[in-house]
């Protein structure tokens, strides 16, 4: 990704954009001839490797989770002598 991002921006870098509007035209076809350009060291574009390694992979799972993504909260307790830990003042 920083490879990507830093192509654009260096394509970018005379540019004076007015607005998002202008910016979002800017870098609208970028990505796809990025993913045209064929790699230094492989006879193969990022699309043509996508198309042939990650779309069948990805095509292999078979649905989305069924739980939704929820937010968790993470902290560092203490384990009392009892083997009872204390959240939100509560043991």
């Amino acid at each position: 990704m920083q490879a990507v991002e830093r192509w654009i921006l260096a394509r970018l870098r005379h540019e004076r954009l007015a607005d998002v509007a202008a910016a979002d035209r800017a870098v609208g076809g970028l990505p796809a001839m990025l993913n045209g350009r064929r790699f230094q060291k492989l006879e193969a574009t990022r699309a043509s490797l996508f198309a042939s390694l990650d779309a069948p992979a990805l095509r292999a799972l078979r649905a989305l989770p069924a739980q939704s993504w929820s937010w968790a909260a993470w902290r560092t307790v203490t384990v009392h002598i009892d083997y009872h830990v204390e959240i939100d003042a509560h043991r």
